[in-house]
């Protein structure tokens, strides 16, 4: 079976709007199973740990379609000139973009073209202290993108959230949920020396959420932790990228500094992970702020792998 028609099958039969109600379903009536746990980083915010996110199966599903795309696009991650514009069922050869910041801001550069040179170029910003990261990202048309995302936007998925991080009471409804619409997010691989410099993600939204997909054994030495920097009050800490593990913290008001320590996973398997951000109830981007996120978000930074082949 293709990667692309194994997608479609973990994903589930039907249209997609339907497995969204189903997954959003099976989260709710997996919520009694979450294992929270609270912790105090810089800044003196709290991160929501949640370990045993999503339902088994599906974790298992999701997961495996993640390894089937990275596979499947094995040859357009390692030789450009094998980058075939041929696309099955809504999923091409190049599902995963090399993504690059070396030039600070929010702008992105997502291609399969010139990786050596803007590895380069990252890694110099990054030896000298400077925002600038390197890892790959997939593109926002493939099925499975649009069904993590769509599902953690339901209002019952938000008011889960919000319930457990305490934005909301415990008796709190789907349509009394204190976090809004979900301002960006995408679904990442962090492959052997991928990394996200030192960062503050008030630009992105107000409750940031990442969920990891990585392998249940993933070691220490392997790198990859998402990691809280020391401030005055708190220490550093750091937070492995554990099999079905959702942090959950606030970036606004406060400057929270993190980052993605160097990967260097052992084997073939990357760090896969999603990352999005949540306005909360009453938050609003100033123009200024709209204007980094827009940028974030350009069009021509979410291009399709299609568009990368031609």
């Amino acid at each position: 079976m293709s990667a692309a028609l194994l997608i479609r099958a973990v994903i589930g039969a039907g249209a997609a709007c339907e497995a969204v109600g189903t997954f959003a379903q099976q989260l709710i009536e997996h919520e009694g199973s979450w294992a929270v746990k609270k912790a105090q980083v810089s800044g003196g915010t709290t991160v929501t740990i949640v370990d045993n996110f999503l339902p088994p199966e599906l974790a298992a599903n999701w997961y495996t379609s993640l390894n089937a795309t990275w596979a499947s696009s094995a040859p357009c991650r390692e030789d450009v000139s094998k980058c075939v514009a041929t696309e099955e069922d809504g999923n091409d050869v190049c599902s995963w973009l090399y993504t690059t910041n070396s030039r600070g801001g929010n702008g992105k550069i997502r291609s399969v073209f010139q990786r050596e040179e803007r590895r380069r170029a990252v890694q110099s910003q990054y030896q000298r202290g400077a925002f600038a990261y390197s890892k790959w990202e997939l593109t926002a048309g493939h099925t499975l993108y649009t069904a993590m995302g769509e599902m953690m936007s339901t209002k019952e998925v938000r008011s889960a959230l919000a319930r457990t991080t305490g934005l909301a009471p415990a008796t709190s409804t789907t349509a009394d949920t204190a976090l809004g619409d979900i301002t960006d997010y995408f679904v990442t691989a962090y492959d052997h020396g991928d990394f996200l410099s030192t960062h503050s993600d008030g630009a992105s939204g107000s409750l940031a959420w990442v969920l990891h997909l990585s392998d249940g054994v993933w070691e220490a030495a392997s790198g990859g932790a998402l990691r809280f920097n020391r401030g005055r009050t708190h220490a550093q800490i750091d937070f492995a990228p554990s099999y079905n593990r959702l942090l959950l913290f606030l970036t606004r008001p406060d400057y929270v500094p993190h980052q993605v320590l160097l990967t260097k996973p052992a084997g073939h398997e990357p760090r896969f992970g999603m990352t999005g951000w949540y306005l909360t109830r009453g938050d609003h981007f100033s123009a200024a702020t709209q204007r980094e996120n827009d940028a974030m978000k350009a069009a021509a930074s979410k291009a399709t792998s299609h568009s990368q082949c031609l």
